[in-house]
């Protein structure tokens, strides 16, 4: 099982910042990665987000996944979407190209 509250998942924007998952903290905060300074929180309607990574057109949507298997009844009638992959719009920062492997 998830602890309370742990980060998960995480994606970097055009501007170097971090998106990171608050898995059981139904949130994504932005983090600068230079400072550990929370720039911005996204709250959710899911209890668990597992991971985020930016695509769209311009890299301009922020995709989130989550979890849904260590909820109780109550939790998923609380958070009926857990388990979904959530669009998050207009944040107004786009994402980085990923870098080839080579």
């Amino acid at each position: 099982p998830f602890p309370d509250t742990h980060l998960d998942g995480m994606s970097i924007d055009e501007q170097g910042m971090l998106w990171i998952a608050v898995c059981g903290g139904g949130r994504i905060m932005r983090v600068n990665p230079d400072s550990g300074k929370i720039i911005q929180e996204v709250h959710l309607p899911v209890k668990l987000p597992t991971n985020c990574a930016f695509g769209g057109p311009e890299m301009a949507i922020l995709y989130v996944t989550s979890a849904r298997e260590t909820l109780s009844s109550e939790e998923l009638q609380d958070y009926p979407l857990s388990g979904s992959v959530l669009q998050v719009l207009n944040l107004g920062v786009c994402g980085r190209a990923s870098m080839p492997a080579k």
